[in-house]
């Protein structure tokens, strides 16, 4: 994630230097982009989405190259298939930067009248398709946990789990969610981008054609096709950064700003990104709750044993036993991913150690299962108590983990820093605490009655 991250800082470069032909342009964008908060903090975890936001910039990044070309050929279509098709596999977004080949395909050939000839009669058009399809094909195959994971949310009939409606009334909620919380985020980014937008559209309508209807279909896509996710909105961040970075070289030239003025207004432009990167940075050195409930599960719990690990799941990476990950293999097989392949083909002696019969999700094994410990986790201490009141049976907490080790506890919405929770709120970055991460407790159960 970081060194796609940085890597994504220099295509930002590349992109505002070639779409405005100005280096200034491309240095202000990489800078902003560079510093940004939002960016920076995503950078740290090992999720898809900054290695998301740098392959669909190198889409963006080659159909510029592709219009701006004197001459192009087959290959040119072909790398674009690759391209689109690897923004494609990270996440089912990518696949949104499919537009800007659209875009660069259609300027480079459109004539009046020769939609047919643009299109459909275009032999390396279709072959762009084509090596897109035909790779997607090998991400399914290679992956296809992955992908079934992604359709099986977008095809899920029930209505309460989505809208899928670009014009239903859980969609625009959806859409107003994204946008309220991007503008928490980074709110200096989003109160610019319009009149950015604006002046970019007079000033230069090609690299407007290239950066703001692509931020609007993107934003139109999540809002049916995804809950309001705030790390979705990183692949924007970018494009943003870009539109800013125009801003001020024309407020530059616009009001003639000597080189000292200019850099006083990007420093202050950038204090909020800079300060919060600080304050995240030094929560984030802070021992994490899970990560200390971990080592304390492998150094005293038994290898073998039962746990109802559904409070915190994945979060914890304590190694499933082969017999749950036969369980897992029969009843949850959409579940049954490359890591839990390569498990169930280990011999006894070559198992990693240790490991448990370690319940991660709902509907594997019946509720009166009879497990030996139960581990709870939760941002907001007080839901742990409702959770643990479901097991009627003896127990005893035996360790916990809680971010702040004094009362008064620190509330919910102080502690969801990480970015795949519904909201962000950067502010609450100034509170301090002991440790990182939610609340964790760890019981140890009787038997059942």
């Amino acid at each position: 994630s970081a060194v796609l991250g940085a890597a994504s800082v220099f295509l930002v470069y590349q992109l505002g230097q070639k779409l405005f032909h100005n280096k200034t342009i491309g240095l202000l964008a990489a800078w902003f982009l560079a510093i940004n908060f939002f960016h920076l903090a995503n950078s740290h975890y090992g999720q898809t989405w900054t290695a998301q936001t740098f392959f669909i910039l190198l889409v963006l990044a080659w159909s510029v190259y592709f219009y701006q070309k004197e001459k192009i050929s087959w290959r040119d279509y072909f790398m674009a298939g690759v391209l689109i098709a690897l923004a494609f596999s990270i996440n089912f977004v990518g696949v949104i930067s499919y537009f800007w080949f659209l875009l660069a395909h259609w300027l480079k050939h459109s004539r009046p009248n020769k939609f047919i000839k643009t299109f459909i009669l275009n032999k390396n058009f279709w072959l762009t398709n084509l090596v897109f399809v035909l790779l997607v094909a090998l991400v399914y195959y290679l992956n296809p946990f992955g992908l079934n994971n992604y359709f099986g949310r977008i095809l899920n009939p029930d209505p309460a789990a989505k809208s899928y409606s670009l014009l239903s009334l859980a969609s625009l909620k959806i859409l107003l969610s994204y946008l309220w919380h991007g503008f928490i985020a980074e709110p200096i980014l989003f109160l610019l981008a319009i009149p950015s937008a604006v002046l970019v559209w007079k000033k230069n309508r090609i690299a407007f054609y290239f950066l703001v209807p692509w931020l609007i279909i993107y934003l139109l896509f999540l809002a049916p096709l995804t809950n309001p996710m705030t790390r979705y909105l990183l692949p924007i961040v970018p494009l943003l950064a870009i539109l800013i970075a125009f801003l001020l070289d024309y407020l530059k030239q616009k009001f003639s700003l000597s080189v000292k003025a200019l850099v006083i207004l990007v420093v202050i432009l950038s204090l909020p990104s800079l300060v919060f990167s600080v304050l995240f940075d030094a929560r984030m050195l802070k021992k994490d709750t899970r990560a200390m409930a971990y080592r304390w599960v492998i150094e005293n719990i038994q290898s073998g044993s039962r746990i109802n690990n559904l409070g915190v799941g994945g979060e914890m990476p304590l190694v499933e036993n082969q017999e749950a990950v036969k369980l897992i293999e029969e009843k949850m097989p959409a579940l049954y991913s490359t890591k839990r392949k390569y498990l169930a083909s280990l011999a006894d002696d070559v198992y990693p150690r240790p490991n448990y019969f370690i319940i991660n999700y709902p509907g594997l094994v019946a509720d009166d299962y009879n497990y030996e410990y139960l581990i709870v986790s939760d941002f907001d201490k007080s839901a742990l108590f409702a959770v643990v009141a479901k097991f009627d049976r003896p127990k005893e907490l035996i360790q916990f983990f809680y971010p702040s080790e004094s009362d008064p506890f620190p509330a919910k919405q102080e502690l969801e820093l990480p970015f795949n929770l519904y909201s962000f709120n950067p502010w609450f970055l100034f509170c301090s605490y002991d440790h990182y991460g939610p609340y964790v407790e760890i019981y140890q159960l009787g038997k059942n009655n």
